[in-house]
């Protein structure tokens, strides 16, 4: 039990990290007319969360999501902090969102197959680890640079 606490908390430090990295990766043209306040939504909410205001980080996720229905990050953001307090149903609703909206998101099949663990509900939890293996090769594999011979 104590390996999933330390484990779930140092998550929710990696997830922030992640938060900053996915956007300034964010392209997608569609969202680009909502970028702006889905972005002030959802930073709001990681400033709420580091202050462990979980509650109005929620609200802010929520927010966010009310703006624009298909931002990704919006929905993994506001499963992590539901993660946090324990609403693994509400958590996995909304990693499963994110994967919807983004099946090539890694964070939320990992996060969701905690959240599944914690259920006992290990098949899915074992499902989504293979789906995260999967995708690390795929990154892993598109990231190596061809070695030239000579």
């Amino acid at each position: 039990m104590k390996f999933y606490i330390s484990l779930n908390r140092s998550f929710a430090l990696s997830f922030f990290l992640l938060i900053f990295f996915c956007y300034a990766c964010k392209t997608n043209q569609d969202t680009l007319s909502t970028f702006s306040s889905t972005e002030d939504y959802i930073l709001n909410g990681n400033n709420y969360s580091q202050a462990a205001d979980y509650q109005k980080a929620l609200l802010e996720y929520t927010k966010a999501i009310d703006v624009n229905p298909n931002d990704t990050l919006a929905y993994f953001s506001r499963g992590a902090v539901s993660h946090l307090l324990e609403q693994y149903e509400n958590a996995i609703s909304d990693y499963s969102k994110a994967i919807e909206i983004d099946p090539t998101f890694m964070m939320p099949y990992h996060n969701r197959s905690n959240a599944y663990k914690t259920l006992g509900m290990y098949d899915k939890a074992d499902a989504d680890i293979i789906k995260v293996q999967e995708l690390t090769k795929l990154l892993e594999d598109s990231i190596k640079i061809p070695v030239e011979s000579k």
